[in-house]
């Protein structure tokens, strides 16, 4: 299922299908799992370790088949990298993001390698909609 989202680099609208971004020709134009990724980027995993790899699944499998899917994607789309971005200007940005991972990321990955997607999608968006309160 296709929807659009912004590039990472450019800003440009592109389709979710889209493997490189046909504007400014960035190779990963959707960056996926921003906070999920700052994480796994922070404890020096890389871009296309378990964590990621499970969670981009989730949203294409489980998440873009839900009502209104596309929408909370987008919207994710929207907020998450201004959400890392006052991560990353905070002196607390290390001490934050291994919060982030243990209270919210690592239980929600727990969750959908158990099956129990619905509570592993309401989990994930406890933790954005506490982190948006904090930082935006």
């Amino acid at each position: 299922m296709s929807y659009l989202s912004k590039c990472k680099t450019c800003g440009k609208e592109i389709s979710s299908e889209a493997k490189a971004c046909p504007n400014c020709g960035e190779p990963d134009p959707h960056g996926g799992c921003f906070i999920t990724s700052a994480c796994t980027q922070y404890l020096g995993k890389d871009d296309n370790c378990e964590e990621l790899k499970m969670l981009r699944k989730f949203r294409d499998d489980y998440i873009l088949g839900i009502k209104n899917g596309n929408e909370i994607v987008k919207m994710y789309y929207e907020i998450a990298p201004k959400i890392i971005y006052a991560i990353n200007k905070s002196t607390k940005k290390n001490k934050e993001l291994e919060y982030i991972y243990s209270k919210w990321i690592a239980p929600s990955i727990k969750l959908v390698s158990i099956g129990e997607n619905e509570l592993a999608f309401k989990h994930y968006c406890a933790g954005i909609k506490f982190l948006a309160k904090k930082y935006l």
